[in-house]
């Protein structure tokens, strides 16, 4: 499928001569076609909200329509296009056919009200919200059952990999077609134990139930403690990058909201899907917004890369509100407000100082509705993706003191979790895995490209054509605080360490491809590009601009080097420890992808007495930047090229090394890491940084951490580089 779709749309029971085009992507949603298609019949839809228009999916050749044909068609036996949040690429799994109508519109008889000037009005609140409050107001009891907390590991992902492969035997090939399969994912997890059960509290006597292991062991601290070798699966195997990839995110506990517990039949409101992974960004802006204020200068705006997430953690809101018998004011997406007590309402209100108003701005009307601002005891919480600054006018006019706070994306482990545990759809570890590193950790826009390999396609065109849009990046980087079109294809937004606010919000690419791409095409116009790109991103504090142009080119004057040049690290844990190392043009230089290639790789340079530096393609989970075999001395080197003065060691990272140079690989058993025998980090650092480096942390990464063990297997140094001379390349 092209970039665009067309598509061919007329008014229920017009003439076929009025029958009007729309263009449009793949990825806009059907919330977007209506907005379109009411922008193009303006004047046949003056007085109706775009959410209140019918679509309904034809498939009728145009050249000898009728109006008779059209008259007799029964509108009941089309497809209605309900779900408002549905991408068009999941509508239209073909490209539309030309020269044939594909969406009748029809105004919707009772969400639309026709007198002049007055806003679509609802005479009874939606099914599904009502549905929704009755099964769960008051009833605190459910919590323990639609909320929970469990452990996964490896085995846990092999047993319902397992499950699905019997399900969709395509679903490994190229013909994979995308399956509904959250039933199956729920009972899974529904046969794990809830972590945070009262019942299972009292039976194991556990408050904190301790993580454990791919083996079911707990995680031990003690001082020759060792990282296990992964455990052998005889009936069920993995390709050797997606071993890889597991090493990396088991174990792992999750939280998730289960609302298809309640067997729902009203579930198609916006954004309310089934099941809900609960990210501890949640907890962490639940307990933010607890702190402010009451009443209306309590407010809280919460924006953030779009896809991560922000309306279903209204949504969690709105559920865990419910269960607490907690009135709330919900305002949803397409401007309709409700007040919920002890039933739903149209209209009413809410007495009290504080009372909470969810909001959300994500549809065509962005601004809490007058009812909610009119009365300074509501607290508003309202998420929508960044909006232009013209956008964001009436929070200075009607809400001043309101928080805007911007949500930070989630990771790579949150969105795989997702995906492969609470997504309804089924999706191969592979395919999403691939798609994260091309376009980035948005769990949205990550798991609809990898259901298909046209969207994916598609998505990529995109963000290559942003890309060529992009004349200077620090301009096109100041536009998402301003009314410019900010390009959330290329970068992704993200809070500022110390700091959640949206004004201080920082900007980063949404993933190495991107990136690479975004420096090629600057390098395409001009020659000297990159470090002019460096330069201005220094002046503006691009940390992570800076920090990953700087590896790039450290790479480049790597491998470079003609003659042999020996450099000098000095030690972090003692500044008199210096180390040196010699590189030189016949130093082995290259790429892998799998852990085997890595394995491959190393054990050809061993068994040859020959300096390698491997450098990883997967950068979603890179080890270090590089890995250098030292033959002479016997060493293995982490390489790990910053800008920052505080880059964290992966503790996933770590442990992925040790498990690559696995016992029964007696060729590479004496780089293992030991107490004995250390792993040497190296940080390459531009001068005159190197005086002021401190010795690094772990990242916790949500797993219990092993910091005692790696710091004593490993070692730390910084090697520094005069600028000039790198960028000399």
């Amino acid at each position: 499928m092209s970039s665009q779709l067309t598509l061919l749309c007329l008014v229920h029971k017009d003439h076929p001569r009025r029958i009007f085009q729309i263009k449009i992507t793949p990825t806009e949603t059907v919330n977007d076609l209506r907005k379109a298609i009411k922008a193009k019949a303006q004047s046949t839809f003056q007085h109706v909200d775009a959410h209140a228009l019918l679509l309904f999916k034809a498939s009728i050749p145009v050249d000898a329509l009728t109006q008779e044909q059209l008259n007799d068609l029964e509108l009941d036996s089309l497809e209605i296009l309900l779900s408002p949040t549905d991408e068009l690429s999941e509508v239209f799994l073909e490209p539309p056919a030309p020269r044939t109508l594909h969406i009748i519109v029809k105004p919707d008889a009772v969400a639309s009200d026709q007198r002049p000037l007055k806003r679509a009005r609802l005479d009874a609140p939606p099914a599904w919200l009502v549905e929704l409050h009755e099964k769960l107001w008051g009833k605190k009891e459910l919590e323990e059952q639609i909320i929970r907390t469990v452990h996964l590991d490896v085995t846990d992902y092999l047993v319902l990999k397992s499950q699905l492969d019997g399900l969709n035997p395509t679903r490994g090939s190229n013909e994979y077609s995308r399956e509904d399969v959250l039933r199956v994912k729920m009972d899974f997890l529904r046969s794990k134990p809830n972590l945070t059960s009262s019942a299972f509290q009292q039976q194991t006597g556990q408050r904190n139930p301790i993580p454990t292991t791919s083996s079911g062991s707990p995680h031990i601290l003690a001082e020759d403690a060792d990282v296990e070798d992964p455990v052998d699966f005889p009936e069920i195997t993995v390709d050797d990058d997606e071993q890889q990839v597991l090493w990396t995110i088991f174990p792992e506990q999750i939280r998730y909201m289960d609302l298809s517990a309640l067997n729902l039949k009203k579930t198609w409101g916006r954004g309310l899907p089934l099941a809900m992974f609960i990210r501890s960004e949640w907890e962490t802006m639940l307990d933010y917004i607890s702190q402010r204020r009451r009443g209306i200068e309590g407010s809280v705006l919460l924006t953030g890369q779009p896809g991560i997430g922000k309306t279903c953690f209204l949504y969690y809101v709105l559920a865990t509100r419910l269960l607490h018998a907690q009135p709330t004011i919900f305002q949803g997406e397409d401007a309709n407000v409700f007040v919920i007590t002890d039933k739903v309402r149209v209209g009413g209100t809410i007495v009290g100082d504080d009372v909470v108003a969810l909001v959300d701005a994500d549809g065509e009307k962005c601004i809490p509705g007058p009812y909610i601002l009119s009365n300074e005891n509501h607290r508003i919480l309202l998420t929508s993706s960044p909006r232009k600054r013209e956008d964001r006018k009436w929070i200075k006019q009607e809400c001043p003191d309101a928080a805007q706070v911007v949500m930070a994306p989630c990771s790579v482990e949150e969105t795989l979790l997702i995906v492969l545990f609470i997504l309804k759809y089924d999706v191969p570890l592979k395919r999403i895995y691939n798609t994260i590193a091309i376009l980035g950790s948005a769990p949205r826009p990550a798991y609809h490209a990898a259901l298909s390999n046209r969207t994916f396609n598609d998505l990529k065109v995109d963000t290559r054509s942003a890309i060529r849009e992009i004349d200077d990046v620090a301009k096109s980087i100041l536009t998402v605080h301003g009314n410019g079109r900010f390009p959330h294809e290329v970068f992704e937004i993200y809070p500022c360490p110390g700091s959640n606010s949206f004004f201080s919000c920082l900007v980063r690419p949404v993933s190495q491809w991107a990136f690479d791409e975004l420096v090629q095409a600057l390098e395409g116009r001009d020659t000297y590009a990159a470090r002019n790109f460096y330069i201005q991103m220094q002046a503006r504090s691009g940390a992570e601009f800076c920090g990953r142009l700087w590896e790039r080119q450290v790479h480049k004057h790597f491998r470079s080097l003609e003659r042999s040049t020996e450099f000098q690290a000095v030690g972090l844990d003692n500044r008199n420890n210096t180390k040196q190392i010699i590189l030189s043009a016949a130093t082995a230089y290259s790429d892998f992808g799998p852990m085997q290639d890595f394995q491959d790789g190393l054990t050809s340079s061993v068994r040859d007495g020959r300096q390698c530096c491997l450098k990883p393609m997967a950068t979603t989970f890179a080890i270090f930047d590089a890995v250098l075999y030292d033959p002479g001395a016997g060493d293995l080197l982490g390489l790990q090229m910053t800008e920052s003065p505080n880059h964290p060691l992966n503790i996933a990272g770590l442990e992925t090394i040790q498990k690559a140079l696995a016992p029964r690989i007696q060729s590479l058993n004496h780089l293992r890491p030991t107490v004995d025998k250390k792993l040497i980090i190296v940080f390459v650092v531009p001068k005159p940084m190197g005086a002021s480096f401190l010795k690094q942390g772990f990242k916790k990464m949500g797993k219990a951490v092993k910091t005692m063990v790696w710091e004593k297997k490993t070692e730390q140094y910084v090697l520094e580089l005069d600028p000039d001379e790198v960028w000399r390349v």
